[in-house]
């Protein structure tokens, strides 16, 4: 009859043991995948900054000119007026069945002002997301005095 209690007492102890490493199994794996998406978000956004800053520049350097941003980064034109361009993973230019990321940019001109809206958003299977990040950047084309016919 002692036998038998100890063996028992060691089932119950090895049952506990199990359960505690299941448990602590699970945390550990509910880290690894928070870890996991908190890395992907980051690298979404550091990819959307990157891009969005390099427009914002190429949009100074061409001094507002919107037709010259759209070539230069091989834009396609959808039917609203804004361009847009897809991106690989690997931030190579991709066709729009390939691509990981999407940016799109629309202009406004008020007057002599120029104001490029520039967002990036991932592509995936889900619904559509907010953009990853936004920009608006505004410039001033420059004024040329165009000399009159006489």
């Amino acid at each position: 009859m002692r036998q038998h209690s100890k063996s028992s007492l060691f089932l119950m102890e090895l049952i506990i043991a199990i359960l505690f490493f299941a448990v602590s199994s699970a945390l550990c794996i509910q880290l690894f995948v928070y870890a996991h998406n908190k890395t992907q978000a980051s690298r979404d956004l550091n990819f959307a900054m990157t891009q969005c800053e390099s427009a914002a520049e190429l949009y100074r350097a061409s001094e507002g000119d919107f037709g010259a941003l759209a070539s230069s980064l091989q834009a396609q034109q959808n039917a609203g007026g804004a361009a847009v361009c897809y991106f690989s993973a690997q931030g190579m230019a991709a066709p729009s069945g390939a691509a990981a990321y999407e940016m799109a940019l629309r202009e406004t001109r008020d007057g002599g002002l120029s104001t490029l809206v520039i967002e990036v958003y991932t592509l995936s299977s889900e619904q559509p997301s907010a953009p990853v990040y936004t920009m608006t950047v505004s410039v001033h084309p420059p004024y040329t005095a165009q000399k009159e016919a006489v």
